[in-house]
């Protein structure tokens, strides 16, 4: 039973803001999911806080209200940090 639940949460951290890139970005399933598992890969320990939030979600309702809007906030922390701005070009060339 363990060899199917511990594989389970690190699919779960790569692929939780998943449906966030679709809605955002307007992007098909496949692609989606490549660019959570990309971008997880760099913020892995704030996503895994968000997992074991949404866990304890589980057990203690309240929790789910109060953290609700967690996961849209995680998305928008990602990707405002691993977007690179694009560098002016230099003026005295």
């Amino acid at each position: 039973m363990a060899l199917l639940i511990v594989p389970f949460f690190f699919a779960m951290r790569r692929y939780i803001l998943a449906p966030y890139y679709m809605i955002d970005r307007g992007t098909g399933i496949r692609e989606s999911l490549r660019q959570s598992a990309q971008d997880s890969k760099k913020f892995s320990g704030p996503l895994w806080g968000l997992v074991g939030v949404n866990l304890l979600s589980q057990i203690i309702p309240i929790a789910d209200i109060l953290y609700m809007c967690a996961p849209a906030i995680r998305y928008k922390e990602v990707t405002d940090a691993s977007y690179v701005k694009p560098s002016a070009p230099d003026p005295t060339a």
